[in-house]
């Protein structure tokens, strides 16, 4: 039986970075497994996370891909202090908190939220959308109730949708409508980092790019930084600045987006991006021939018509400058040769005028 190597770890990050808004170091998570078989009723471990180094600065978005049981959505939990870590340590702007209890662990929340995968499953189907998006806001004691209110609303505007579906339930929404609730929801406390745990993969492709261009602009207006967790390395390309490669629980490569997708060291990294969906080649050739035929016939055509153009209008010219030549040359009465009046005055000119 050939003996499996465990998988190349990635650097983690970069010595002397100042200032990351959060920071992962070393970051374990196992899990005990009953076993089977002969030995049933033994336990053992199973290592879902297994050493896991990486830093978050603040207004970055950080892409944490993998096939699906890589450990992308366990290290988001941890991330998010949904469940503790077994080792490692956890820091927020400088602060350990990976054993935060209490109050500290409910504050460390009010700057963590998460949107997550399958916005109908996430969201309670009982409640209105106002009851979803005012939940962390009544758990943090953040304001009174008309005010959680009216910043409901204020939230359901900023994601796109309107005031009135406030009153709404989640299954009067599409499946794009009610992961921008679920958006609003993970903005309500006004967070300082977002997980979003694959938060477009259940969504059609053309509202994914709507809800990737949603995050971007609400980046853009308030310097949320984001997790991006997800499997679709086309949709990561549009979003993280930098990207995480993670396989059996391990980052195996990390770096820019454009070294990660430009130069690949992985094998792992290679097999992923290969892995992403292309227009067959062949296909691609011919269509791009077509669009040069077409517009090459259309050049065709119009110099075509312009040529035509020309032609008439150098003819209507002739034609003018014939008609207007005639009229030069023909006497009042119709006759050629100069008009009588002109000849008087020749002859009276070279030789006087005789009775």
């Amino acid at each position: 039986m050939t003996e499996t190597s465990a998988p190349e770890r990635a650097p983690g990050p970069a010595a002397g970075t100042h200032g990351p808004l959060l920071r992962a170091l070393h970051l374990t998570k196992t899990f005990p497994v009953r076993s089977r078989g002969a030995f049933r009723g033994g336990r053992t471990a199973f290592t879902a996370v297994d050493d896991v180094s990486f830093d978050i600065a603040p207004g970055e978005t950080v892409a944490l891909v993998g096939e699906s049981g890589s450990g992308k959505s366990t290290t988001a939990r941890l991330v998010a202090r949904l469940m503790e870590p077994s080792g490692g340590t956890l820091e927020f702007e400088g602060r350990d908190l990976s054993r935060a209890k209490g109050s500290e662990l409910a504050a460390y929340r009010g700057e963590v939220q998460v949107v997550f995968q399958d916005p109908f499953s996430s969201l309670n189907p009982r409640h209105t959308a106002e009851r979803i998006i005012t939940a962390p806001l009544a758990y943090q004691s953040v304001c009174g109730k008309e005010e959680r209110r009216e910043r409901a609303r204020r939230l359901l505007e900023r994601v796109g949708l309107e005031p009135e579906h406030a009153e709404r339930r989640p299954s009067q929404f599409s499946g794009g409508q009610a992961q921008r609730i679920g958006i609003a929801r993970a903005l309500a406390v006004e967070p300082r980092l977002v997980v979003c745990d694959e938060a477009v993969s259940a969504l059609d492709v053309s509202v994914q790019a709507q809800v990737i261009n949603l995050l971007r602009q609400l980046q853009r207006e308030s310097g949320y930084s984001y997790l991006f967790i997800a499997h679709d390395l086309a949709v990561v390309r549009q979003i993280a600045d930098r990207v995480l490669v993670m396989k059996d629980g391990v980052l195996v490569e990390q770096g820019t987006r454009d070294e990660v997708f430009g130069n690949p060291r992985h094998p792992y990294t290679k097999t992923l991006l290969a892995a992403i969906p292309r227009i067959n080649p062949a296909w691609e050739r011919a269509r791009r021939r077509r669009a040069r035929e077409a517009a090459g016939q259309e050049t065709t055509g119009a110099a075509q018509a312009t040529g035509a153009a020309q032609a008439a209008d150098a003819a209507q010219a002739a034609d003018a400058a014939r008609t207007t030549g005639a009229a030069q040359t023909m006497g009042p009465e119709g006759t050629s040769g100069p008009a009588d009046t002109g000849q008087k005055t020749d002859t009276a000119q070279k030789g006087g005028v005789h009775e």
